[in-house]
C-alpha cells in the first residue's frame, strides 16, 4: 500500500535496518536486534543488488507468493490427491489477503513461504530411510524462526509427528531427531556468532518479543491488535523473567486472563482482518484486483474446519497438517492477534478446503443428499459465525498513514483528502489536522494552513510543530512579523535548543 513509507511503521523500521546493513554494518548494530533479523537481511540483499528501491523486493515477494501456490499444490498432491492439490493451488492464488501482503515491506510472505516449504520438505522426505536429509527441514525451520521467533513452537509439533511415524525404528528416529535439531541450530548459527561478537545473549533475536508477550497477556490489553504499556510495570532486563512475571501477574486475576484469551481465540477465527501498519480494507479501495469478490478468511476457515472434521477418519494420513495448524494457532495465541500474524495457518486450511470440495463432489456424484445437506448447513453456520460483523473496518490511523505516504511523495491534494477522512472518523485527531495544515502550506495556501495549525493549538497549546509551522506561515508567506514572532517565541520556550 505504501510506496513512500511513513515513519514509525514496521515497514519503515525494516527499510532503515536494511539500509544500515547494506551500507556495510553487517552485524546490524551492537545490541539485541530490534526486529527478528531474517527479513531485514533479505531487504539488505535486495538493496545491495538493485539499489535502494522497494520495487524489486516487492517483485521478489510476488515470486515467493507464486511459489506458495506451487508448493501447496505439490503438498496437496502428495498428502491428499491431485484434485485437492489443484483446488488448493487455485484458491491460494486467489486469496486476496496474501496478494495484499506480497506488496508490503513486511515479513508475511516470507513467513508463509517458509512454513509451506517446511511441510513440503517433510512430506517429500518422510519415506526416506536416510536420516541425514532431515537437515533440510531443520534448516528451513531455523530460517522460519529467524523470520518470526514465535515459530519455535513448531519444533514440538514436528517432533510429535516424527516420533509417531518413526517409533518402530528407534535408530532412524534418533537419527532424524538429531539431524533435524542440527539443521535448526545450523540455520541459527549466524545469529549465535553475531550475538557473541556484540556481547548479548546468544539466543536473543528481537528486543520486541517481550512487548508482544505483554500485549497478549497484560489485563489492560484486549490481545487483539498492538497495545503499548505506558508505565514501568515490567522493568526486568531478563526477558524470560519478565515473561514469567507477566503470567504471575495475570494469575492473580484468572477470570480476566481467560476472558482475554477467549477474546483472542474469537478474533483469530473471525473473518475480520485486524489491521496494523497497513489496512487490507483501505487498500481494496485502490486496487481493482483486491476489490473483486475473492476468497475470504471466513470462506477458507469455515470450509477448512469442515474438511478437517470430514478427514478425521483417516487422521494418521493427515496428522502432520493437523499438528502444523495447531502449532501456527498456538504461535499466535502466545502473543497477540493480527491479520498478518495468522497468515501462515491459511495455506493449510486451504488444503482442507480443497479436500472438502473434493469430498462434496464425490458425495454429489454418489447422490448422498443427507451428507450434502448436513455439510452445507454446518458450513453456512460456521461461515456466518466467522463473518466480520459491521464495524469500523478502516481506522482513522489507516487514513492518516496513507496521507503521510502521499505527503512524502508530494501528492498533497491526495494527502489532504486522506487526512480529512481520518478527521471525519475521529474528531480532534491532532496528527492529521496538523499534517493537513502542513500540506496546505506546501501548496502555498498559508491562510488555510494557519487555520489548521490554530485548530491544533486549541486542542494542545504545547504542540511544538504547530507553533513552528504557524510562525513560518506568518513570517515567510504572509510577511506578518509580529504574529510570526509571537508563535516563534512560544515555540522557543518549548524547544529552547
Amino acid at each position: 500500500m505504501f510506496y513512500n513509507i511513513p515513519a514509525g511503521l514496521d515497514q519503515q523500521r525494516f527499510d532503515q535496518f536494511a539500509i544500515q546493513i547494506s551500507k556495510g554494518d553487517i552485524l546490524g548494530g551492537k545490541d539485541i536486534y530490534s526486529q527478528s533479523p531474517l527479513y531485514p537481511y533479505f531487504l539488505a540483499l535486495m538493496y545491495s543488488l538493485f539499489g535502494h528501491s522497494s520495487v524489486m523486493a516487492r517483485i521478489f515477494q510476488m515470486i515467493l507468493g507464486a511459489g506458495i501456490c506451487v508448493l501447496l499444490y505439490l503438498t496437496g498432491n502428495r498428502i491428499f490427491n491431485r484434485t485437492v492439490g489443484v483446488i488448493s493451488g487455485i484458491i491460494c492464488s486467489l486469496y486476496g489477503v496474501l496478494i495484499f501482503y506480497e506488496g508490503e515491506l513486511l515479513r508475511v510472505t516470507i513467513a508463509v513461504f517458509l512454513t509451506v516449504l517446511l511441510v513440503f520438505s517433510i512430506t517429500r522426505l518422510s519415506k526416506s530411510k536416510r536420516a541425514a536429509i532431515w537437515l533440510i527441514p531443520g534448516i528451513v525451520l531455523g530460517l522460519l524462526i529467524l523470520c518470526r521467533p514465535n515459530n519455535i513452537i513448531l519444533v514440538l509439533f514436528i517432533l510429535i509427528w516424527v516420533v509417531y511415524v518413526t517409533l518402530k525404528n528407534k535408530k532412524l528416529l534418533i537419527g532424524r531427531f538429531m539431524c533435524f535439531f542440527f539443521g535448526v541450530l545450523l540455520a541459527l548459527t549466524p545469529l549465535f556468532i553475531r550475538n557473541h561478537i556484540v556481547g548479548v545473549n546468544l539466543f536473543s533475536m528481537s528486543s520486541q518479543g517481550v512487548n508482544a508477550f505483554i500485549c497478549g497477556h497484560d489485563s489492560r490489553s484486549t490481545g487483539c491488535g498492538f497495545y503499548q504499556i505506558q508505565d514501568d510495570t515490567y522493568t526486568e532486563k531478563n526477558q524470560i523473567q519478565t515473561c514469567f512475571n507477566i503470567l504471575k501477574t495475570a494469575s492473580k486475576t484468572p477470570s480476566k486472563w481467560f476472558k482475554q484469551q477467549a477474546n483472542k481465540f474469537a478474533a483469530f477465527w473471525n473473518g475480520y482482518e485486524i489491521p496494523n501498519n497497513s489496512n487490507f480494507y483501505l487498500s481494496r479501495k485502490f486496487s481493482g484486483l483486491l476489490s473483486l469478490p475473492l476468497p475470504s478468511f471466513a470462506f477458507i476457515a469455515s470450509m477448512g474446519i469442515i474438511g478437517i472434521i470430514v478427514s478425521i477418519r483417516n487422521w494418521q494420513r493427515y496428522l502432520l497438517v493437523y499438528l502444523i495448524i495447531i502449532g501456527c494457532f498456538c504461535s499466535v495465541m502466545a502473543f497477540y492477534v493480527l491479520s498478518r500474524f495468522r497468515q501462515p495457518i491459511v495455506p493449510f486450511l486451504i488444503l482442507f478446503t480443497g479436500f472438502f470440495i473434493d469430498w462434496l463432489w464425490k458425495k454429489a456424484r454418489d447422490k448422498d443428499l443427507k451428507k450434502l445437506v448436513f455439510s452445507f448447513l454446518f458450513t453456512a453456520f460456521l461461515f456466518f459465525a466467522m463473518w466480520p460483523r459491521p464495524q469500523q473496518f478502516i481506522l482513522p490511523q489507516d487514513h492518516y498513514n496513507m496521507g503521510l505516504s502521499y505527503a512524502i511523495g508530494k501528492k498533497y491534494s491526495n494527502a489532504i483528502m486522506q487526512f480529512d477522512n481520518a478527521i471525519k472518523l475521529r474528531a480532534n485527531y491532532i496528527k492529521p489536522i496538523y499534517m493537513k495544515g502542513f500540506c496546505l502550506l506546501r501548496q502555498r495556501k498559508p491562510r488555510l494552513a494557519i487555520r489548521e495549525f490554530e485548530e491544533v493549538l486549541k486542542l494542545n497549546p504545547y504542540y511544538a510543530k504547530a507553533l513552528k509551522s504557524a510562525a513560518i506561515a506568518y513570517g515567510w508567506y504572509l510577511k506578518d512579523k509580529l504574529k510570526a514572532r509571537y508563535y516563534l517565541d512560544r515555540y522557543l520556550k518549548l524547544r529552547p535548543n
